[in-house]
């Protein structure tokens, strides 16, 4: 999608041009026409100037970008890979030019001030995108910590670490890569800052979707007590037991184990009836075993009463919602299970929980 490859143009910027000129983001990238272009404002120190990226799919002519509606004061022109030999014919038009690869010409003039910066030589990158690197299985420790504290901000690492369990050599690595892609801010003396969180949700959702979300271990059961309809001859049936009795007895007995999914996004925004619940617990044999106790299991893929699922670790839990009739994970962690439910009408709510979950 263009739409990602420019937000990873943008953050390619800031980590080899802007950082090195002391170049602060004014306003957040705005993506333009068909999602092939967006526009910023950066302040220089002296002044702010407007900056637009075009991203091509591939560079056939050298030619300045002549696409943009408005007037910015810097035009780039971006693609996957950019030959060394189309870079230097980049450089001697004076077009500003940023590749994947990390392959780029950038310079301005104004007045008597003159910036001209380039590297060339990179070889393109194949599998990951560079947005993915900020992204692990760890890291999800801290992306969800960023995601359900409060303004999106924590003040340290050792706050994170308190929160997460996780080694302070580890959170570092993982918010450096971060700050590199431009997902968050943080220095000595301010506090871990994510840029925008729409984003941010966005893109792990996507790498939640697609690298994790395997990874979860689920168990759906329908379940059954045995109920006697004649004393004398000891007739029985099998009944039915819905999944907020089930769902009840996992969250006395286990807890690390909350409720997510559609019926626990239910309780923030009403869509549609649902007679299936789903619980993320921390190990899936405990939660079998304890209803085991109370009813007959049935394993099953079709129509369960209840899914159990166990998460790829314990970051699912941060957050959880201890103040409603029954446990609930954060917000954000339901949005996550509603994008990657097999139900298209949980993915469609995903899209309408979306904002509650950010604004929770």
């Amino acid at each position: 999608m263009e739409r990602d490859r420019l937000y990873n143009i943008v953050a390619l910027l800031r980590e080899k041009v802007f950082n090195v000129l002391g170049w602060q983001f004014k306003t957040e990238p705005i993506i333009k026409g068909m999602e092939s272009q967006l526009s910023f404002i950066v302040a220089t120190g002296k002044k702010s100037i407007k900056i637009g990226v075009e991203y091509k799919s591939a560079i056939l002519r050298v030619v300045r970008p002549a696409s943009f509606q408005e007037n910015v004061d810097i035009a780039i022109v971006a693609a996957r890979h950019i030959d060394g030999a189309t870079m230097e014919r980049l450089k001697a038009k004076d077009i500003c030019a940023m590749d994947e690869a990390g392959n780029y010409y950038f310079s301005y003039r104004t007045g008597k001030d003159c910036v001209l910066l380039y590297e060339f030589g990179h070889k393109s990158k194949k599998g990951r995108s560079p947005r993915l690197d900020a992204f692990s299985p760890k890291a999800g420790y801290v992306v969800m910590s960023l995601l359900t504290a409060e303004g999106f901000e924590i003040g340290t690492m050792r706050d994170v670490q308190a929160l997460t369990g996780v080694s302070l050599s580890g959170i570092f690595s993982i918010c450096e890569a971060m700050k590199r892609q431009g997902l968050i801010s943080y220095s000595r003396t301010e506090p871990i800052h994510v840029l925008n969180p729409t984003q941010f949700l966005d893109e792990w959702a996507m790498y939640y979707k697609q690298k994790l979300a395997p990874k979860l271990s689920r168990q759906g059961y329908l379940m059954t007590i045995k109920k006697v309809v004649d004393k004398e001859t000891g007739e029985a049936v099998q009944q039915r037991i819905p999944w907020d009795d089930a769902a009840k007895i996992i969250l006395d007995q286990l807890p690390q184990s909350a409720l997510t999914g559609v019926q626990a996004a239910q309780l923030l925004s009403r869509f549609y009836s649902l007679n299936t619940g789903e619980i993320l617990v921390s190990n899936l044999q405990t939660a079998e075993r304890e209803l085991g106790k109370q009813y007959l299991l049935t394993k099953t893929s079709r129509y369960p009463d209840l899914i159990v699922i166990e998460p790829y670790n314990g970051s699912a839990f941060i957050g959880m919602n201890e103040t409603t009739e029954r446990r609930t994970a954060h917000p954000i962690q339901v949005y996550l299970d509603l994008v990657i439910s097999e139900d298209p009408r949980a993915n469609e709510f995903a899209e309408i929980y979306r904002e509650k979950a950010l604004a929770y």
